[in-house]
């Protein structure tokens, strides 16, 4: 069996057995019983797995879908575009360089434009995100596009404190302050006296000319890099789930970060990081 067929049995197990498993698993070969046991999942719902094509394509960012729509024949990419959930179907046409289209499709052919876009998006295999192993770091599939980038923001500035230590001119801190938002400048006093783990090449803040664009784009870019290496180790699904939450450009720099070993002494703690700047987001709104 595949992956996600033994995943699904023990889902069906801790449904269906709250109890000891031992007397359904005793017709199995042991080898079997140790595999369907070593499945860390603890969900007992197998609704998800039976998610349609539709619900899946709508977790998506809508940047993910350029490239499937663009393997589909010209002829019928309207149809497909068309049959793209309301909410992403506008972003989407904008990078397709197409208007969006008048058309009403039928059920059956909605769902026919929709498996057509479905096949070739590169994640028909992800495990669906109740079924991911137990992990902290499972919040960040709780969080929408927008509250994602927040937290980037807020993982930014860690690498900004590392700077601000060696700036004695009052006048150029004042500077920096002024660029980042009220919940920013919260969260750096928070984390100014904290120790950080990650050593990051200089960000040179004290020949920075007062362009606060690119100061946000530069720590926005730092936060990218440190929730990548924060989710080294972690299952390879997680990371397709929050990645294809961003859009695709974000996404991708997430991708490259990645590692599937944890970076010792290292992960622990930017993993604590990212919680933090979870929690610090749901208590500041």
């Amino acid at each position: 069996m595949n992956p996600k067929s033994w995943i699904m049995l023990r889902v069906l197990l801790n449904k269906y057995h709250k109890g000891s498993p031992d007397a359904i698993l005793a017709y199995l070969p042991q080898d079997d019983v140790k595999t369907i046991l070593s499945q860390n999942v603890t969900s007992s719902d197998p609704l998800p797995s039976l998610a349609t094509v539709e619900d899946k394509i709508g977790q998506i960012h809508y940047s993910w879908l350029v490239e499937p729509m663009q393997k589909i024949p010209k002829p019928i990419q309207e149809y497909a575009l068309g049959a793209i959930p309301s909410r992403q179907r506008s972003g989407l046409a904008k990078l397709l360089n197409m208007k969006e289209p008048g058309i009403e499709l039928n059920p059956s052919a909605r769902l026919y434009f929709l498996d057509k876009v479905y096949q070739f998006i590169d994640g028909l295999e992800i495990l669906p995100v109740e079924y991911l192993p137990a992990s902290s770091l499972n919040e960040l599939v709780e969080l929408d596009k927008n509250q994602l980038v927040e937290v980037l923001d807020l993982l930014g500035l860690y690498d900004l404190v590392h700077e601000l230590k060696h700036v004695v001119d009052k006048r150029h801190l004042k500077r920096v302050y002024a660029c980042l938002t009220k919940k920013e400048q919260g969260y750096l006093k928070i984390i100014l006296h904290q120790r950080d783990r990650l050593q990051t090449p200089h960000l040179g803040i004290e020949h920075w000319n007062g362009n606060r664009q690119k100061l946000e784009s530069v720590l926005h870019r730092r936060g990218i890099i440190r929730l990548g290496k924060a989710m080294a180790g972690a299952h390879p699904h997680l990371l397709w789930h929050v990645a294809h939450r961003l859009d695709s450009g974000r996404g991708q720099i997430l991708v490259n970060q990645y590692a599937k070993e944890e970076i010792p002494g290292v992960t622990a703690s930017l993993s604590a990081e990212v919680i933090s700047a979870i929690n610090y987001l749901k208590q500041n709104g």
